[in-house]
């Protein structure tokens, strides 16, 4: 963990460092008078100060190119990112049977792209469908979609990328019935438009919320993460 990094990593992360300290006093939050993340930090949510002091904690370390930059990185990253992923993660757990039927069957999809899965391309499509209509339930997505386009538009939410959804489905039952590139490619395809669209339908609604600052600090913690985790030692980097 303390070994030191390769010279790109050090670049990255010194400019990371310096996003997460100055997107700290930009706008946050586009409701309540675009409110920042000092705003927010000062009157509500006291441990937001961690952000801008791992933010200039990585920025120093990184620009020193101490041999301590992976492990700040990885405590920058995981403040936000990790947190978010946490709270996602606790998300999931409230999934209604429809939701699970659609994550479930993308994965069987992606999982069936082998040829010798191609089984499992079916049945992820099928799923998917199931979750999709589940006719089982008056709050199906399905449902949904259609009573509350009007509503989804006036406020600016981009739902029409849900329609992928049943489309994957079907694609992904075509694709059991062939072999060869293109149907691996087909039946990956099905699977990652699944969570894709549904990725960015939560993006949408996010983006009503968050205003560039979130944005910024969520999008520099999460490249402080990966890099932390994954970025080459000086000597890998250099072998």
């Amino acid at each position: 963990m303390n070994k030191r990094l390769a010279p790109w990593a050090y670049s990255v992360l010194s400019v990371v460092g310096v996003v997460l300290v100055v997107a700290f006093f930009m706008s946050w939050v586009k409701l309540f008078d675009d409110s920042s993340g000092l705003s927010i930090a000062w009157h509500q949510e006291h441990w937001l100060f961690l952000v801008p002091i791992s933010g200039a904690v990585l920025a120093i370390t990184a620009g020193s190119k101490s041999s301590a930059t992976r492990l700040a990185a990885v405590a920058a990253g995981a403040l936000i990112a990790g947190d978010m992923a946490i709270e996602l993660l606790k998300g999931m757990l409230h999934f209604d049977l429809d939701m699970w039927l659609m994550i479930g069957g993308g994965i069987l999809a992606i999982v069936g792209a082998a040829d010798k899965h191609r089984a499992l391309r079916g049945a992820g499509g099928l799923a998917i469908l199931a979750g999709f209509f589940a006719p089982w339930t008056s709050d199906s997505l399905f449902h949904g979609l259609r009573e509350s386009a009007d509503f989804a538009s006036a406020f600016g939410l981009s739902t029409a990328v849900l329609w992928l959804i049943p489309l994957s489905g079907l694609a992904a039952i075509a694709s059991s019935n062939m072999t060869g590139t293109r149907g691996r490619r087909l039946a990956l395809a099905s699977g990652i438009a699944v969570f894709a669209s549904i990725l960015w339908f939560i993006g949408s609604v996010a983006n009503m919320v968050f205003a560039w600052g979130a944005w910024a600090t969520f999008g520099a913690s999460a490249v402080a993460l990966v890099v932390g985790l994954v970025a080459p030692s000086e000597k890998t980097a250099n072998a």
